[in-house]
């Protein structure tokens, strides 16, 4: 059977076998959304995620990653936001984007995305080497990805940003400092809306930076419950989403000369289609 054939059978796959994919490509990190409490209420009066529940019990999952550079001072932290109840459409959102990947690229959905890989040329994750040689068409999956994050309803989505002259470890300092401030602001918003949040970041936790910035929270008064959650990136989809985030929104600060073609990405498929969503320096 062609490898064209193949492809388009998979994109013709039924819902069920969407979530099923999707649930697999994640891997065992990730397999299951966590047993949380939700709201009770529901139906057309229910609040919708842009108006956030007010409710005692409300909750939220935060994907968050970081990009930026000590070579040019820029710390870029971005995040993906979503309520249990919304978790498994936001993923089967996302994984038909993946299939049309595997379509239009030969790219498996299984295949780890990394923006910053794409773009550079490393690697070889389609199935097809004239992807892999072409740095237009893995520009354009990046383009084409970052459009899809923008468009998925359900999803929250944000940035914030800091340069600084620091370099080397101090650099890392102030990388600690804007998570921290990231953090309290996730923290004093739950506060305010009287709703309870999770946090997974890409890594090992191998880094006690953000560990730490998590222990400092008010043990008492926090809305940011437990430690940190690591997700290795090649096994969360939501982790390479907020890859693809962080990606473009260091692309629209930095605004490299050779990469101009994407200085404004972030703008269009974000800002512009999502006028909620937070871009701001700290």
């Amino acid at each position: 059977m062609s490898n064209w054939l193949t492809r388009r059978n998979f994109l013709a796959a039924s819902t069920a076998g969407t979530a099923a994919a999707g649930l697999a490509a994640c891997g065992p990190a990730s397999s299951t959304a966590p047993e949380v409490p939700t709201p009770e209420s529901s139906g057309e009066n229910s609040p919708s995620v842009a108006d956030r529940s007010a409710s005692a019990d409300g909750f939220s999952l935060i994907y968050c990653d970081d990009s930026g550079s000590s070579n040019d001072g820029l710390v870029v932290f971005s995040w993906v936001e979503v309520k249990p109840d919304q978790w498994a459409s936001v993923l089967g959102a996302w994984m038909n984007h993946r299939k049309s990947l595997y379509v239009r690229y030969g790219v498996p959905p299984s295949v780890e995305l990394d923006a910053s890989e794409l773009v550079a040329g490393r690697g070889s994750p389609s199935l097809d080497a004239t992807f892999n040689a072409s740095s237009d068409l893995r520009r354009e999956l990046v383009q084409d990805s970052v459009r899809a994050i923008g468009e998925i309803e359900s999803l929250d989505i944000g940035t914030v940003y800091r340069r600084t002259p620091e370099r080397g470890r101090a650099y890392q300092q102030v990388k600690g400092d804007v998570y921290s401030e990231l953090l309290r602001y996730w923290d004093d918003r739950c506060a305010r809306e009287g709703s309870f949040s999770m946090v997974s970041l890409d890594g090992d936790g191998s880094d006690k930076t953000y560990l730490k910035a998590h222990r400092r929270l008010d043990p008492v008064s926090r809305r940011i419950v437990e430690d940190p959650r690591y997700l290795d990136s090649p096994s969360s989809q939501w982790t390479q989403m907020a890859d693809f985030l962080s990606w473009c929104a260091y692309q629209a600060q930095r605004r490299h000369p050779a990469k101009e073609s994407v200085w404004g990405w972030y703008d269009e498929y974000v800002m512009t289609l999502r006028p909620n969503s937070v871009m701001t320096e700290v």
